[in-house]
């Protein structure tokens, strides 16, 4: 048991320790990775939010009261536009959809007093 008990180098124990620890983390980070990659909207969930938050911006500075679609640069979401007016109050949503299956991904909408 004096092999343990060393200051110089390190032991077996330590070792195995160290490799359980490491195989531990590298097994997360695959099955963290594997998720991510098996559901790639995820990871288009901040482009459609970005594009949303841009629309309304545009819709609020521009005053459009037409309504509109388009695509990202990719073609992979389809972003619309739905302007309603009542009496002095405007309604704009937008809405982004994965352009594969018509799943909505983000939608945003605001009130403007015109």
């Amino acid at each position: 048991m004096d092999i343990l008990k060393r200051d110089e180098g390190v032991s077996i124990i330590e070792s195995l320790v160290s490799i359980v620890i490491l195989g531990l983390i590298v097994a997360m980070g695959v099955m963290v990775m594997s998720g991510l990659f098996s559901h790639p909207r995820a990871l288009l969930k901040g482009e459609a939010c970005q594009l949303a938050s841009s629309e309304i911006d545009y819709s609020l500075k521009h005053n459009p009261l037409i309504d509109t679609s388009y695509t990202n640069s990719t073609g992979n979401l389809l972003v619309k536009r739905r302007v309603t007016e009542i009496d002095s109050l405007t309604r704009i949503e937008v809405k982004v959809t994965y352009k594969g299956t018509g799943e909505e991904v983000a939608t945003l909408a605001v009130y403007d007093y015109r």
